[in-house]
Parts: structure tokens; sequence; C-alpha cells
């Protein structure tokens, strides 16, 4: 009985902790991308952490993988002064990104719905949180920096 408690103890720390990191490779080439994450269907998650000095960067790249979306389709979007342009989803949401989430451009389009679709996909903050606090856990002690905890939370 004692070896079957043990046994179920290491199965479920291996399921609830399996999250890790890898070297990334190709545009991400530098940095180390987590795998193995509830959100590994939806967001390629990626992060640098350096220590210069005690000075600790942080980068992270939360990269939308639109499951499910034809990022090929051609949509015609319809501006105020009625003006149409025609391009691809995938470009349309290029746009959107570049305006860096400002909510007012999407009531202003003649097709708000891809608008509100692409905030949707785009950002989820669980994935980001889940990154940030796997640098945290992982890479802080790693580096020699005190894990910062947030009394607010």
């Amino acid at each position: 009985m004692k070896k079957i408690l043990i046994l179920c103890f290491f199965t479920l720390s291996f399921i609830c902790f399996a999250v890790k990191d890898i070297p990334a490779d190709g545009k991400y080439k530098g940095y180390r991308k987590l795998i193995e994450h509830e959100f590994e269907k939806k967001y390629d998650l990626y992060f640098k952490v350096e220590n210069n000095n005690g000075i600790v960067s942080e980068e992270m790249k939360v990269i939308p993988l639109y499951p499910g979306v034809n990022l090929k389709e051609k949509i015609t979007i319809v501006f105020p002064n009625g003006e149409k342009r025609v391009a691809t989803r995938e470009n349309w949401y290029k746009v959107f990104r570049n305006l860096d989430m400002d909510y007012g451009i999407g009531r202003v389009l003649s097709e708000e719905k891809l608008y509100d679709e692409w905030v949707e996909l785009e950002r989820d903050g669980d994935a980001e949180r889940i990154l940030k606090k796997y640098i945290q856990e992982e890479y802080y002690p790693k580096i020699g920096v005190e894990p910062i905890r947030n009394r607010f939370l």
C-alpha cells in the first residue's frame, strides 16, 4: 500500500509540474520555449532572462497560433469614409496588432466582429501569467535572484 501511495504521489507530481523549457530555434533562436503548458495548442510561449551585474531583464513573447482559423481567407473592410480594403485575415490581424490593441478602432470598422475575434484570439492573460510564474520560479533561482512576491495576490 505504501508503495502505491508513493507511486501515485510521484505520478501526480510529474503531471502537475511537467511544464518545462527548451532552446528555441528559427526566428526565436536565443530564447527559451515553454512546452507542455496548458495553452500549448493556442500559444507558443518564448522567453529570455538575463542577469547583468544584478540587473535582471526578462523578455517574453506570447505568439498566438490561431487554431481552427483560416488565415488565408480574403476579407473586405469598409472604412467610415466608404473606402474598401481587401486583405487576408492574417494581414488584418497584423494591422490590428500594429495598432497596439486600440479597442476604439474595432468600432469604426465595418467588420467589428473580425476585430473582436482577433482580440479574443490574440491575448490571453493566463498564458502570460503562466510564463511569468515559470520564469520567477525556475529561472530567478538559477541566476541568484529571489522570486518577487506580490503581497496583493
